[in-house]
Parts: C-alpha cells; structure tokens; sequence
C-alpha cells in the first residue's frame, strides 16, 4: 500500500478549515498514519469537535472518529483491504 491509497476526509462547516493538514506514515507494516491540524484561523462561533474519516482508495469501508476540540492529532487504527 502506498500513501496515495489513503484517503483522508475533513469535514469543515461554515466554521472554516483546519490549518496546515498533514499526515505523516508512522508505520509501514500493517500502516498507521497520524493526521494533525491547526485550529481554524477565524471561527465564526465556537468549535465543538473534529470529524476524521479515513480508510483505502478503492474499497467502500471508512473509519470515522469524532474528536473533542482541544485535540489536533489522530493516529489511525490499521488500515486493513
């Protein structure tokens, strides 16, 4: 698996995009990845939490984790076929 097979979903309302996405392979076999974020630069009204929907290019399933909004890191779980 290479890292252009993983797709990664933020979800942004009106509330504005996080900052400086990147994600970073953190192992190879089975791969994990870690995703981190700024907050948005402007909210409009307070941010309640992060979505963070991730799985493989080319197959239906998708993890999907709800984040409080103090936290701007996620580590995936294994990304099996």
């Amino acid at each position: 698996m290479k890292i252009e097979d993983i797709q990664l979903f933020v979800f942004c309302a009106v509330l504005g995009a996080p900052r400086n996405l990147q994600l970073t392979l953190t192992q190879d076999d089975p791969p994990m990845f870690q995703a981190s974020w700024q907050a948005p630069r402007s909210p409009i009204s307070p941010i309640l939490g992060y979505r963070v929907q991730y799985g493989v290019r080319g197959t239906d399933h998708m993890e999907t984790k709800d984040l409080d909004a103090e936290r701007y890191r996620f580590t995936t779980t294994f990304l099996g076929l």
